[in-house]
């Protein structure tokens, strides 16, 4: 994007709707996420609890990525957004009527929370697919940029709204909210695609075999396998704290909100912040998102209790969106179209999956110890990104420096009716 604009992909309407449709979901998700979980653990009081809702929403979220890979072998994409928002509304709408009726046992609040993880989750995936098949090649960087911000801004509206739901009203309001937006993403048009299904290009036989496909893709190319290895121990490390922030922070008020707005803001940071620097730092893209990551650890265990938390937390979010960016861009533009998509969707699963295990075991770890010790726990693992990041320079670089980025000419991608 050395010649280009940030904001290239916008420029293609195709993308355009597609990211609405991301926002406006994303809010929907990121919003019943906060809510739930700060009513837990305002009527729980209990780190594990919290730490079980987080690790059944991301089990759920992750076990549905492959599913959505496999589905669009056989469905359209349209299908499967409309059909997965669909079955979404009517679960939440049975939820709505029984929490606010006065059902507020824990077993609802989980189902909720797996419910809209698993959905979100598959209509996400197949978003995610579209992204970058939505424009040319030579956008796709800026094409990835900008989908950050798809997850940015609706973490600043959707979690720090949620959490003030979640402890100022109930989990019935919250989900009325949810549906509410959700009939507004089912209203949304996503008719518009590259020549070429979706589908074609990027599905598989069964959903393990979109799952192996990834995993041999990510595992055999030299360059990726570091670099998975360090995105992982990062989700460990970053992911788990934002489920665990109202025990982290002794947080179950309005304070609350604030930080996790901090934290999303960091994201939307993140973003814009990757675009200028891919294309001036390339190869230490990665490396600056851990030394962020490291620093916001250390703070935050210093500043709790404090609102002066905020400046970490949106530290914290800024290395995340770098870290994530910058091998999502490696997997999509070092790889082929196949492969890509398949190293893509099995990053996604990992995104999920491998923090529900981090939140089970911080939630452990800081109601048996102490908060300080978890992100003593968090911090370590950080570092040791760092001591895989010390490969020889011939594995090094978050971005290729070879991927062309010219400033493209506006023009609309042939519409397929999906």
């Amino acid at each position: 994007m050395a010649n280009g604009n940030i904001t290239d992909a916008l420029r293609f309407p195709s993308y355009r709707r597609v990211f609405a449709l991301q926002v406006t979901v994303r809010i929907a998700k990121y919003l019943a996420q906060a809510s739930i979980g700060a009513a837990i653990y305002c009527a729980t009081n209990s780190a594990a609890i919290l730490g079980l809702q987080a690790a059944t929403a991301l089990t759920m979220a992750a076990c549905s990525v492959p599913v959505a890979g496999w589905l669009m072998t056989r469905w359209a994409p349209r299908q499967i957004i409309r059909i997965g928002l669909g079955s979404l509304i009517f679960v939440l709408a049975i939820a709505c009527v029984l929490s606010i009726g006065g059902t507020t046992a824990s077993w609802l609040m989980l189902g909720a929370a797996g419910c809209i993880a698993a959905t979100t989750g598959c209509v996400g995936a197949t978003l995610q697919a579209l992204e970058t098949t939505s424009v040319p090649n030579e956008v796709r960087q800026s094409a990835i940029s900008v989908a950050s911000l798809a997850s940015g801004i609706p973490r600043v509206f959707g979690l720090a709204i949620g959490a003030a739901v979640g402890v100022t009203f109930s989990a019935g309001v919250c989900f009325a909210i949810v549906v509410a937006i959700l009939v507004i993403a089912l209203m949304l048009p996503v008719n518009c695609v590259p020549a070429g299904s979706c589908a074609s290009a990027t599905g598989s036989r069964t959903p393990l075999h979109d799952v192996a496909t990834g995993v041999s893709a990510g595992i055999g190319d030299k360059r990726m396998r570091p670099m998975l290895l360090v995105l992982g121990l990062t989700m460990i490390a970053l992911l788990p704290i934002e489920s665990q922030l109202p025990a982290l922070l002794s947080a179950c008020s309005g304070d609350l909100a604030f930080y996790l707005g901090a934290l999303a803001i960091g994201g939307i940071i993140g973003g814009p912040s990757f675009g200028y620097l891919a294309s001036r730092q390339p190869g230490s893209l990665v490396s600056i998102g851990l030394t962020l990551g490291i620093v916001g650890v250390g703070l935050l265990a210093l500043l709790a209790g404090s609102l002066w938390a905020a400046i970490p937390m949106l530290l914290l979010g800024l290395s995340w969106e770098l870290v994530w960016c910058s091998v999502r861009c490696a997997a999509q533009t070092g790889l082929d179209e196949n492969n890509g998509q398949a190293v893509l969707r099995l990053m996604t699963m990992a995104c999920s999956l491998v923090p529900a295990a981090g939140s089970l075991l911080l939630g452990l770890v800081v109601e048996s110890l102490s908060a300080q010790v978890g992100l003593l726990l968090c911090g370590s693992l950080l570092l040791g990104s760092c001591l895989v990041r010390r490969r020889p320079r011939t594995h090094e670089g978050d971005v290729p420096s070879h991927v062309p980025a010219p400033r493209v000419q506006v023009e609309e991608l042939t519409p397929v009716r999906i």
